[in-house]
This record gives C-alpha cells, sequence and structure tokens, in this order.
C-alpha cells in the first residue's frame, strides 16, 4: 500500500498524572474485524536491552510543557531558542496514520497527544528560570513542575518508564511510524514501524481504519479522552 504524505509533524504528550509502563512485555488480547488475536512482544535481545539500558541511563531527563493546540512546532522552536544550553533538544511527538481522502489512503502526521512538548533537560535550575517566565505563561506556554526539596519549582520529569516510552516509540525525528503487519493463525505479527516488537502494547485492532489502539491501563498510553492512544497500524493479511 503507497501512500501520500500530507499535514504537518505535530503532537505533544499530556503526562499529568502519568504512571510507569512496562518495556513491551506481557501479553494482552486484541480485537480484529470481531475476532480474538493475541498480539505478541518478542523480548529484546540481550545485546539490544543492554545498549538501550545504557542510553537510558545517559540520556537527560525528559520534562513536559503545556501549550495551546495546534501551536506545538511554533512554541517548540520559542521553547528551544530561550533553553539553549539548559536542554539538549525540545522536540513534539508525531504519529503516523492512514486516513481516507477522495477515494484514496493518504499518510498523515497528527497530534497524538495535543497541547504539550517534550524538553530533554540538562540543567533544570536554568531550564526553569528560562522558560518558566510571565513572557511564556502570556503565550499560554506552562512549564509543568513540582516543588524540589527546598521549595523551589523544578521540572516534573517523566519516570525513566515513561521516558523510556517516548524515546522507543517514536524514531529518530520523534515520529511513530506506520506500522505493517499480519495477523498469523490469531496473532499479531509487525514487520516494520513503531511496534515492531512492541505487540503486546495493542489492545484493538481495526483493519478497516488502519489503525491500532494501545492498552489504557496505562495513563501514558491513553489519548486526552482517556482511551487508548491510538497508532497507525496497516494489517496486509490474515490467516
Amino acid at each position: 500500500m503507497a501512500y501520500g504524505l500530507q499535514g504537518s509533524a505535530q503532537i505533544a504528550c499530556a503526562v499529568d498524572a502519568a504512571t510507569a509502563i512496562t518495556n513491551g512485555g506481557g501479553r494482552s488480547s486484541a480485537k480484529l474485524a470481531g475476532a480474538r488475536v493475541t498480539p505478541r512482544c518478542d523480548a529484546p535481545a540481550a545485546g539490544q536491552t543492554a545498549a538501550l539500558a545504557s542510553r537510558i541511563q545517559t540520556d537527560n531527563p525528559i520534562a513536559a510543557l503545556s501549550v495551546p493546540r495546534g501551536r506545538e512546532e511554533a512554541c517548540a522552536r520559542r521553547i528551544r531558542a530561550a533553553a539553549g544550553s539548559s536542554a539538549s533538544e525540545v522536540f513534539v511527538l508525531a504519529r503516523e496514520c492512514a486516513r481516507s481522502h477522495a477515494g484514496a489512503w493518504e499518510l498523515v502526521r497528527e497530534p497524538a497527544y495535543p497541547g504539550s512538548v517534550f524538553a530533554a533537560v540538562r540543567d533544570a535550575e536554568a531550564f526553569v528560570e528560562r522558560v518558566d517566565t510571565p513572557a511564556f505563561a502570556a503565550l499560554g506556554i506552562h512549564l509543568i513542575t513540582t516543588q524540589s526539596a527546598l521549595g523551589t519549582p523544578e521540572p516534573r520529569f517523566l519516570s525513566q518508564r515513561e521516558a523510556d516510552f517516548v524515546r522507543r516509540i517514536g524514531d529518530a525525528r520523534h515520529v511513530i511510524r506506520m506500522s505493517v503487519g499480519d495477523v498469523v493463525e490469531g496473532r499479531l505479527v509487525v514487520h516494520e514501524g513503531a511496534l515492531v516488537g512492541c505487540e503486546g502494547l495493542v489492545a484493538h485492532v481495526d483493519r478497516h481504519r488502519r489503525s491500532a489502539w494501545l492498552q489504557a491501563a496505562d495513563p501514558v498510553l491513553r489519548d486526552a479522552s482517556g482511551r487508548g492512544l491510538r497508532v497507525g497500524l496497516e494489517v496486509v493479511s490474515k490467516s
């Protein structure tokens, strides 16, 4: 299936009260055209696990900022410029989904969690000083903070496993790529895209809408309505 590309790479993540997720482990059941499907989630090889753990430990902690919906990319640019060296990167997380338009399927990029931006913070004190300002508040940009032991504001960082999910589900450009797979003897097997090896996160598959919904048990996997996060998935065949 070939897709055209339209739309902008805009997305953000609401992390208020979010909790940890498993690293793609475990099994759950998914629904596919009325049939029960058991998704598969392959455990990474030992070398991959070690590399992932090493990367997570050295990555800067991730903070989230609330921004006006539809202006995530513009706000990210402002935050990036203001943060300077206090953040290693400021980014939005995009998801690719298939949409039917004028009788043809097209690949679009759209917000999965509208209204927030991520920042990998090097220097928390400097980041707060540069970003948590009245000028940014007037633009609708608010750093999600908590109080430090000294009573001063500091970023509310994602837990390590939350950050792992954000880094793992997106590619190097922080895009949740469209996945492609098959249902083999009642089991979902993804061959390419963001869900490769993470089939265990899938709770529901809709072949007609070329979409999958992640489990909603963990808030970080939910959309703004509280449902499981929708991601792009095309099931090519079912046997």
